[in-house]
């Protein structure tokens, strides 16, 4: 072979080596780009996984709420009746009835909101009155509670309905 074919042979070579590397870096430039675009696509659907969950949990949530609201209520008339109750044999049997219900809502770990003489919390509880007080220490906290607020799995399902105190002027 000669010395200029053999040049000819390498040049040709190194043309094809370039094309070659050329033509591997598009592909390498392309296989990053897909696998970003997987990634990006596996996030996506983690956070959607996620968000449905939470959606659902929410929702579930919410009907339990309107369920036990109705309990709630059974459970105000039936408080209401041991305190209007005056035979004793009947106000036993409804305070049984009421000890039982109460059993029942700490088994579903359903709890009542603790507010009494605390800071007013607009997030748990619904101020249905104000009443003046004397005392600095009385401003602002919860004097009565008309209505037990409940929570289950510490979020709020009732919000109590409370009486504020307010410091007189």
């Amino acid at each position: 072979m000669s010395l200029e074919s053999k040049n000819k042979q390498e040049s040709i070579q190194e043309k094809e080596e370039i094309q070659e590397d050329k033509e591997n870096n598009k592909l390498q430039e392309k296989l990053e780009l897909y696998e970003d675009q997987l990634k990006r696509a596996q996030a996506e659907f983690a956070n959607y996984k996620k968000r449905i969950a939470k959606d659902i949990e929410n929702v579930v949530l919410l009907e339990i709420s309107k369920i036990l609201n109705e309990f709630f209520i059974f459970k105000q008339t039936l408080e209401k009746a041991i305190i209007n109750e005056n035979n004793e044999d009947s106000k036993n049997n409804l305070t049984e009835l009421d000890n039982n219900l109460e059993n029942i809502l700490t088994r579903l770990n359903i709890k009542k909101i603790d507010i009494k003489n605390k800071e007013f919390d607009y997030n748990i509880s619904e101020c249905v009155s104000n009443q003046n007080v004397k005392d600095n220490k009385l401003n602002n906290k919860v004097i009565d509670i008309i209505e037990e607020g409940y929570t289950y799995k510490n979020k709020l399902i009732k919000p109590a309905k409370v009486i504020v105190g307010k410091l007189e002027e």
